[in-house]
């Protein structure tokens, strides 16, 4: 069962949606995964495509498509500029704002190190910020033969995107291309199916009901507790071993988890099942990853039921790192032995003595260098007054 299928079993049941969504896409990677995923009269959502490439928002299937920057760039695209994806979401950023201007939350799924989507996403997360809507943010990043430099953008795309979301999960392309036999064009769908998923994943978490309860809050929480973005696996699975198979297939799939869960500081787990989900068989899932965790770790789990789905298993699950703690030291200059000075106590004091001030020793000679001396009246007005007019100061 692939993620596009799973999402329309959640539709089916979408009239239970408690919270009014928009899912948008942004740039060619997240127009791509609303299209595959679709959303055209779903109950509770508005599925959304925004690309400055007016050729790739025609080809959507979506009900709404917003052109961007269609005078800077004439439908264009941004050429992988991401100044010029910024500017084009300036330009339109009202048409932004109403699309956003009825939801509680927003789902953003992108893929970055281009232009539209690198240099956008701030400009869509400050709307939606000033706006008060929740933002959760899916993306993926670059494939390694896509080269260092496109790399470079997408990390500081996302350095710049984290402080602005309510939470952001990313899964990289490479680790969602399903084996190194895949042909390009199979390993970019299979990558688009890791984006799906998440989308999936963050749809059922944010507005259906469940069963074992995962929410907003959930989210944020996980957010804060790396204060970088959480890294997204999945898994799923049908037939009578439903359960250790959607387990198998996560670590299959992503076998770096388990070391993310075991030196990670949060883990967050959706387990998404018909209405004939055992408790065994949600033991079977969650109790291995968390014992998996590590002692200090936060494991939050939640369980979501459909009354459509027949035999079917989902589980997503969102890592946080441990945040780094750092702790202030001094440094010496190298080569430097200077020990700590000692406190000194009053007993080590030592009253300080008279200063006494002699006279000039020239008559032309001031006292601060080789400045002449300040005679006026026959006085050296260098020399202090008490000591010339020989006052005593009160100690």
């Amino acid at each position: 069962m692939s993620s596009t299928q799973l999402f329309r079993l959640m539709r089916k049941t979408g009239a239970g949606a408690f919270t009014q969504v928009c899912v948008a896409g942004l740039g060619t990677a997240g127009c791509r995964v609303v299209d595959r995923i679709g959303g055209s009269g779903v109950h509770g959502a508005t599925f959304a495509a925004l690309h400055t490439h007016r050729s790739v928002l025609d080809r959507c299937r979506v009900q709404t498509r917003i052109p961007l920057g269609e005078e800077s760039v004439s439908g264009g695209g941004s050429g992988g500029s991401v100044e010029l994806g910024r500017k084009a979401l300036e330009k339109d950023i009202e048409m932004v704002r109403g699309l956003i201007s009825d939801c509680q939350a927003l789902i953003l799924v992108a893929g970055l190190g281009g232009g539209t989507a690198t240099g956008g996403l701030p400009v869509l997360l400050q709307a939606a910020k000033g706006a008060g809507v929740f933002t959760a943010v899916m993306l993926t990043m670059p494939f390694a033969f896509e080269g260092e430099g496109r790399q470079r953008i997408a990390e500081d795309g996302l350095r710049a995107i984290v402080p602005l979301a309510d939470f952001v999960a990313t899964v990289a392309n490479d680790a969602v291309h399903g084996g190194d036999d895949k042909q390009i064009e199979k390993a970019m769908a299979y990558g688009l199916e890791g984006l799906a998923a998440g989308v999936c994943s963050l749809w059922q978490i944010v507005a259906m009901p469940s069963l074992l309860a995962l929410d907003q809050g959930d989210l944020r929480a996980l957010h804060l507790l790396s204060g970088t973005a959480c890294q997204f696996a999945f898994g799923m699975a049908t037939g009578s071993s439903r359960a250790t198979d959607t387990l198998a297939s996560l670590l299959e799939q992503f076998p770096d988890v388990k070391k993310r869960l075991r030196t990670g500081g949060g883990a967050l787990a959706c387990l998404c099942a018909s209405r004939d989900l055992l408790l065994p068989e949600i033991s079977d899932v969650l109790v291995p990853l968390q014992e998996g965790m590590a002692d200090s770790g936060v494991f939050r789990a939640g369980v979501v039921l459909h009354e459509s789905w027949r035999d079917r298993l989902f589980l997503a699950v969102f890592t946080a790192e441990m945040r780094r703690k750092v702790t202030p030291t001094v440094r010496e200059a190298s080569g430097s032995s200077r020990k700590p000075k000692a406190k000194r106590s009053n007993a080590n004091r030592v009253a300080q003595e008279e200063l006494k001030l002699e006279g000039a020793t020239a008559p032309n000679q001031g006292r601060f260098g080789r400045t002449k001396a300040t005679i006026l009246d026959g006085e050296d007005l260098d020399i202090p007054t008490y000591i010339r007019r020989n006052l005593s100061l009160d100690q």
